[in-house]
């Protein structure tokens, strides 16, 4: 095999690996908040009270002071109230109580 064709195998080689190493990056389910579309989204103006359980111990939530969502969107395993200028993800199973009315 003489030097050109050693130097062609060998940018092959490398073009190969870096279209696998590209591929491999890939990854729909990256960014929960944008890879899948959500099962059901209402929008609006919306006061949402929740109560999650943090630990054990502990629990956090918007207590008597509402939260201000412009939607809700409620997936499987995650509920994402999405606020003007923030958005909370609320994991299912740690979910205490939420509720919400219109604004």
């Amino acid at each position: 095999m003489n030097l050109i064709s050693r130097k062609a195998v060998l940018v092959h080689v490398l073009a190969v690996i870096c279209l696998a190493l590209t591929l491999a990056g890939c990854d729909n389910d990256t960014d929960i908040r944008h890879s899948k579309r959500a099962p059901s989204t209402i929008t609006g103006s919306f006061d949402v009270y929740y109560s999650i359980q943090t630990s054990e111990t502990s629990t956090m939530g918007t207590g008597d002071t509402p939260s201000k969502a412009t939607a809700i969107h409620f997936y499987d395993e995650y509920i994402v109230v999405e606020e003007s200028k923030s958005s909370e993800i609320l994991p299912i199973n740690k979910i205490i109580s939420f509720r919400w009315t219109p604004d």
